[in-house]
């Protein structure tokens, strides 16, 4: 058994012309469920979805275009294609039921062969629209669940920074004051003295870099534009890659002209 092409709303007060209509469309491989007034239209409509709407103008209790009006102020379906079949061939009912919403009309008595093509139409832009709407909504997911890990993000990053920033300046600065109270210490005691120092340097420019992300991120980053010696920044880059350098067995050396002047840099940069 083949699948159904599509469901179809049916709306006319006729029992001739819904009868015509019906058996049309399930000949072409439709499922079609059968509405006399705008009021069963409405009430169907909002029971189950459906991928086209042919809609009858005069009819008794509501017609088509109270329907027309009240499928335009519902969100959950103006994006229903509708058809208007009806005996009403004057320009200016097409007009306006276009202008309400509709995607077609067609005369009374209607082509058959016409009939599907428009039908077909219209339950392929129906489709369409469904599947950009799930993308569209799978879309808004992955763009909250990547709001989440942001904040989960900035929550850590937070946390780095401030919770662990301050206890190591404090460990920092009591390295440093090390050689002031005792200055006794050997040769060894001196080496590792100072790769600790460096190690918490090190750690504490990662931290501010950290911060530094934070703030590029928000708009806030300020550049803290100062003389820099050329010097000081090879030194600098040469004493992070030292260790590397070491491991490796590499020699690095450094030439630096004497009389290059100083650069306006943000030295933490």
């Amino acid at each position: 058994m083949e699948p159904l092409k599509g469901h179809i709303l049916v709306v006319d007060d006729d029992l001739l012309n819904r009868v015509k209509l019906s058996t049309n469309l399930e000949e072409a491989g439709y499922a079609v469920t059968l509405a006399t007034n705008g009021e069963e239209a409405l009430q169907a409509m909002r029971a189950q979805p459906f991928d086209t709407l042919l809609l009858d103008l005069m009819m008794p209790v509501m017609n088509g275009f109270q329907v027309l009006e009240h499928i335009k102020a519902d969100s959950s379906l103006q994006h229903l294609p509708i058809i208007v079949i009806s005996g009403e061939d004057d320009l200016e009912s097409i007009v306006r039921c276009i202008e309400m919403g509709a995607a077609d009309h067609l005369p009374k008595p209607f082509n058959p062969v016409v009939l599907r093509a428009r039908i077909s139409a219209c339950v392929d832009k129906k489709r369409s629209h469904d599947r950009e709407a799930g993308l569209y909504g799978e879309l808004q997911e992955r763009y909250q669940q990547l709001q989440e890990l942001e904040k989960q993000r900035d929550d850590l990053t937070h946390m780095i920074v401030h919770d662990l920033r301050t206890p190591l300046t404090s460990l920092l600065t009591g390295l440093q004051t090390i050689p002031s109270v005792n200055n006794n210490l050997d040769e060894i005691q001196s080496e590792c003295l100072e790769m600790a120092v460096q190690g918490g340097e090190g750690l504490l420019s990662m931290i501010n870099e950290l911060l530094d992300i934070s703030k590029m991120e928000d708009g806030s980053l300020r550049l803290d534009s100062q003389a820099v010696e050329p010097a000081m920044l090879v030194r600098r880059a040469l004493s992070q890659i030292e260790a590397l350098a070491q491991e490796k067995r590499l020699k690095l050396e450094q030439e630096i002209a004497p009389d290059l002047p100083p650069l306006m840099a943000d030295a933490e940069s």
